[in-house]
């Protein structure tokens, strides 16, 4: 490996704290049968962090470009929503309206339950409510006057 094609770092560890007394003692007791180097295991070890909680969470320059994404709307984004929604509203209006009509069709040829009055027929139910009417009110006189 040459040199300009490796990099180093540094880092200290504080002892009396138990995450980093940790870190010592797995780096210090390491088992090179199964690792490579020390240096392989931290680089894996870092890898599977980065990977896992991504780049946009761990670096500014990921921040930055995740950024990017979520802060400007294209002309192009906002037609395509445009047409999505409409089309969701033209659907929707669609099936009422076809509902309504079929049930302003369906009452239409239905058999009514009662029907409309006629004038007529309004006349002859008083006079027969009140020939009813007089004819209680002499059963009862006579009822009354029995007694």
């Amino acid at each position: 490996m040459n040199r300009n094609d490796s990099v180093q770092y540094s880092f200290r560890l504080n002892l009396r704290n138990p995450d980093h007394l940790l870190v010592h003692e797995t780096l210090h007791d390491l088992d090179l049968e199964i690792h490579k180097s020390r240096s392989a295991f931290i680089a894996e070890t870092l890898v599977g962090r980065i990977k896992g909680a991504g780049k946009e969470n761990l670096t500014t320059a990921g921040r930055e470009e995740a950024g990017r994404g979520n802060g400007c709307v294209t002309r192009a984004e906002l037609e395509e929503e445009l047409q999505r929604l409409e089309g969701k509203v033209t659907q929707s209006v669609s099936t009422q309206l076809t509902g309504m009509l079929l049930s302003a069709i369906a009452m239409s040829r239905a058999t009514p339950l009662f029907s409309a009055p006629n004038i007529r027929d309004e006349g002859i139910a008083a006079e027969a409510d009140k020939k009813g009417a007089e004819e209680a009110l002499r059963e009862l006189s006579g009822v009354w006057l029995d007694d």
